[in-house]
């Protein structure tokens, strides 16, 4: 399409601060209650070292199970490592040039449009752009592509054949060939999900030929046409897309693609060496006190350890909150540590990460506050479609959030080895329940204090579900070849209680 017409032009991208950030800098109360938290980190931290030091044998255990699962994990690294660079290969290689070529195959009829009206006006003032009219191209531009619909149906298939073949497939297959771990798996998944996300957002934004009517009149103007070297024309065009912006954006914290986005000046070094070293410490203290719980709990011998009634809910209650705890450690880790490093040495001015998910009063609200990430790609470029072809926002939300209900089911069946949908039966079937009855309510104070208490309840309930199921498949394997044990939950038989 001869105009600056992207898919997702709504999206604006300034530069801000991330708002944990900004709270932290601008509201003493929030930078006195940050402070706070890292003081107890660090105290627990400490404590727990000192204990080492004075009865080293007391965390025997613990250390034991940490070894069993690097062993189980660290031979992966080399496999992951080649799978992640077929991965992006396909990307670089398949993707760009599928899309340099269409805009190619466009840019080439352009010309041939423009050339046909200067051998038409031969006597005009072609020079002067006075006969050849930006509106008259564009009439005749996307009439000549209406007769080449199947051209751009074939290139649509490739596009999904690259996708699907290249990364989806490609991605699962290794896994289960190379038998990843579960580190490893969740990994080369959600780097499968990143990279499709990116690819779809540069094809969409660029599978149409994006000229403004500036950069079309000067075309019409340039002498190099009646040369027809249209190679030399199109390597120094502008509006093609560039190969170093492409790259950029593979790696920036953002899944729409611009051909340049707003930078910061400088990289500040001592802004990454704080946050990498506040990312190391959370991910040693998050990791310990799974192993902790899990080892004070016995369910890392959950076959072999007879549990009895009056303890369940002791065990399960604590595995409940660190199911919360794990929530936050990845909240904080990911969408604001990890994204605000990547930000900061790619010099991406653009840290609005997340809103203040945290007064949501609904799952809707949530959905669209806690990563924006992802939010700002579903909408432009699932949500929009969607509901342009259905023309009810109901309906496009059932199908918006079915499609990422089975994307996140996708993900953890495939890391895990079963299909134990909790994402469906905590946040979807019981989540609208508790959102209907969240809805009537009169107060909205009373409203965020019911989603935060069934959004602790869910996750912490799911957290604890896939933690303990995994463990009762790594303790009670099952010889059976059925595909009926991909479905059917370990902890029912490998459970022992009295």
């Amino acid at each position: 399409m001869i105009a600056n017409n992207l898919a997702s032009a709504t999206k604006q991208f300034q530069i801000r601060d991330s708002l944990v950030t900004i709270l932290v800098n601008n509201d003493p109360q929030v930078r006195t209650l940050h402070n706070f938290c890292w003081l107890c980190s660090f105290v627990y931290a400490a404590t727990k070292i000192g204990d080492y030091l004075f009865n080293a044998q007391k965390y025997d255990e613990e250390f034991k199970f940490a070894m069993e699962i690097i062993q189980r994990n660290v031979v992966d690294i080399y496999n992951g490592l080649f799978v992640w660079i077929i991965m992006n290969t396909v990307v670089f290689s398949l993707h760009y040039s599928l899309v340099l070529i269409n805009n190619f195959n466009q840019f080439q009829l352009l010309i041939q449009i423009i050339d046909d009206n200067r051998n038409k006006n031969s006597g005009s003032s072609i020079e002067n752009g006075e006969t050849i009219g930006t509106g008259q191209l564009y009439k005749q531009f996307h009439s000549r592509q209406q007769s080449r619909l199947y051209q751009r149906l074939l290139i649509d298939i490739i596009y999904m054949l690259i996708t699907l073949i290249g990364l989806i497939v490609f991605s699962t297959a290794s896994i289960l060939m190379y038998d990843f771990q579960f580190i490893g798996s969740i990994m080369i998944m959600a780097e499968m999900f990143r990279l499709t996300l990116k690819a779809h957002s540069f094809y969409v934004e660029n599978r149409d030929l994006q000229i403004s009517e500036e950069e079309l009149q000067l075309l019409i103007k340039n002498q190099l046409i009646q040369s027809r070297n249209w190679f030399k024309i199109f390597s120094v065009w502008q509006s093609r897309p560039k190969f170093n912006a492409f790259c950029y954006f593979l790696f920036a914290p953002t899944l729409i693609y611009r051909n340049s986005y707003v930078r910061t000046k400088t990289i500040r070094w001592n802004f990454v060496l704080n946050y990498c070293c506040q990312m190391i410490f959370i991910l040693v203290v998050w990791v310990y006190i799974i192993l902790s719980c899990t080892v004070k709990h016995h369910m890392h011998r959950i076959g072999s350890h007879v549990y009895y009634w009056r303890d369940l809910y002791g065990h399960l209650f604590t595995l409940w909150i660190v199911g919360v705890f794990n929530y936050y450690c990845f909240f904080y880790t990911l969408f604001h540590l990890w994204h605000n490093i990547t930000g900061e040495l790619l010099r991406f001015a653009d840290r609005h990460y997340y809103e203040a998910f945290w007064n949501a009063r609904s799952l809707k609200q949530f959905y669209r506050q806690w990563n924006l990430i992802v939010q700002d790609w579903v909408y432009h470029y699932a949500y929009k479609p969607i509901n342009q072809w259905t023309n009810n926002r109901w309906i496009t939300t059932i199908m918006v959030t079915f499609v990422s209900a089975v994307a996140h089911e996708y993900i953890i069946a495939i890391s895990l080895r079963f299909c134990f949908p909790l994402i469906f039966l905590c946040f979807g079937f019981c989540g609208f329940i508790l959102d209907m009855i969240n809805h009537y309510l009169k107060y909205k104070r009373w409203q965020n204090m019911l989603f935060i208490f069934q959004f602790y309840l869910g996750f912490g309930l799911m957290t604890l579900g896939y933690f303990v199921e995994v463990l009762a498949r790594i303790e009670c394997p099952e010889n059976s070849s059925s595909i009926l044990q991909y479905f059917i939950p370990r902890i029912i038989t490998c459970l022992t209680l009295k």
